[in-house]
C-alpha cells in the first residue's frame, strides 16, 4: 500500500517569499511524512524534495552557490546552509529595537492584529527572556489608539498584568464598548464626533438700483431657510463652536483656568470682559481728556 504523503508543499520563489518561513513550512512537512535521519540518513531525499520544489530563478541561484560543486552533489544540510548564508538578511539589534520601540497601532488594525505585530517586532530584538513579556505588554499597552480601552489598561497595576493578561482585558473593554454602542436605540443617539453637513446659502445685499425687485418664492424660500440654519446652530456656551448644545458639550465639566468655575473653557470666559471694557472707557477718557489739553486755546 502506497503512502499518502500529508500536507502540500508550495513553489519557493526567493524574490517573492521569505525563506525562513517556507523553511519553517518544510521541516514541518517533513516531520508530518516523517522524513528524518532515521529513514533519510544521508539526507539525499529531502535534498531532493528541496531542490524540485525551488523555482526556476531560485533553482538557478543555489547552482551558482554551489559551484564548483554540483548541486545534485550536495546534502540536504549543505544546500540549507548555502540559502541560508545567501537570503537570510543581517539585523541590527539597535535598528530592531528602535522600530519596536516606536510601534503605533494603527486605526485600521484590531486588537489582535496589534499584539500579534507587536511579536512580531520583538522577534529580532534580543531581548532577554526574563524581560521579553514585559516588554511586549508595555509596547502593547503604550503604543495603543487612544481610547476607552487605552484608559482601561492604564488602571491596572503592573504587577500580574502579563502580556496574555493586557491583551484579554483590551478584547473585553472593546466588546463591551462596541455592545454598548450597538445597544442604544437609534433614536437616542447623538454623534459627538461627527456633525452633520449643513449647507448654507449665503444672501447678499440687493444693488442699489433692484430696491423695488420682486423677490421670487423660490428665492424667498431659499432666504428663509439660511435665516432657520443660522438660528439653529447657536454657539455652545461651554466652548464656543457651533456643531452642539451645552448638555451634550465634551467640555462641560471642565474648569476655567481664567475664573477657575466649572462649566466652560478660557475662550468663552466672560469674566474679565467687565474689567477689559472699564479699562478701556478709562483708557479712552484719559485719551480725550489729553487731547482736549493739547488742542485748547
Amino acid at each position: 500500500m502506497e503512502k499518502v504523503s500529508v500536507g502540500l508543499i508550495t513553489v519557493f520563489n526567493h524574490e517573492q517569499q521569505d525563506w525562513d518561513l517556507y523553511k519553517g513550512r518544510l521541516e514541518q512537512w517533513f516531520l508530518a511524512n516523517e522524513i528524518n535521519d532515521t529513514d533519510d540518513k544521508s539526507g539525499v531525499k529531502r535534498r531532493a524534495i528541496l531542490l524540485s520544489s525551488l523555482a526556476e530563478t531560485t533553482f538557478k541561484l543555489i547552482r551558482d552557490l554551489a559551484l564548483p560543486n554540483e548541486v545534485g552533489s550536495l546534502s540536504y544540510q549543505q544546500a540549507v546552509s548555502l540559502l541560508d548564508g545567501h537570503l537570510k538578511s543581517k539585523k541590527c539589534g539597535f535598528s530592531e529595537r528602535f522600530k519596536f520601540h516606536g510601534a503605533r497601532q494603527e486605526h485600521s488594525e484590531s486588537i489582535s492584529e496589534w499584539a500579534a505585530r507587536v511579536r512580531g517586532l520583538a522577534m529580532d530584538c534580543k531581548f532577554p527572556t526574563s524581560v521579553l513579556n514585559e516588554m511586549l505588554r508595555d509596547r502593547f499597552v503604550l503604543g495603543m489608539v487612544h481610547g476607552k480601552v487605552r484608559e482601561r489598561l492604564f488602571e491596572k497595576s503592573l504587577e500580574g498584568l502579563t502580556m496574555e493578561r493586557a491583551v484579554q482585558v483590551a478584547e473585553s473593554v472593546h466588546c463591551a464598548v462596541e455592545g454598548a454602542r450597538q445597544a442604544v436605540p437609534q433614536s437616542q443617539v447623538q454623534d459627538l464626533t461627527f456633525s452633520p453637513v449643513v449647507e448654507v446659502h449665503k444672501v447678499s445685499a440687493q444693488p442699489a438700483g433692484s430696491q423695488g425687485r420682486k423677490v421670487t418664492s423660490a428665492n424667498k424660500g431659499s432666504v428663509v431657510n439660511s435665516e432657520s440654519v443660522i438660528k439653529n446652530n447657536r454657539k455652545c456656551e461651554v466652548c464656543g463652536s457651533v456643531n452642539h448644545g451645552n448638555q451634550v458639550c465634551r467640555y462641560r465639566f471642565y474648569t476655567c483656568r481664567r475664573c477657575r468655575v466649572k462649566g466652560h473653557l478660557a475662550r468663552v470666559c466672560v469674566a474679565d470682559r467687565g474689567r477689559d471694557q472699564q479699562h478701556f472707557l478709562q483708557y479712552c477718557t484719559e485719551s480725550r481728556a489729553d487731547g482736549d489739553d493739547v488742542f485748547a486755546d
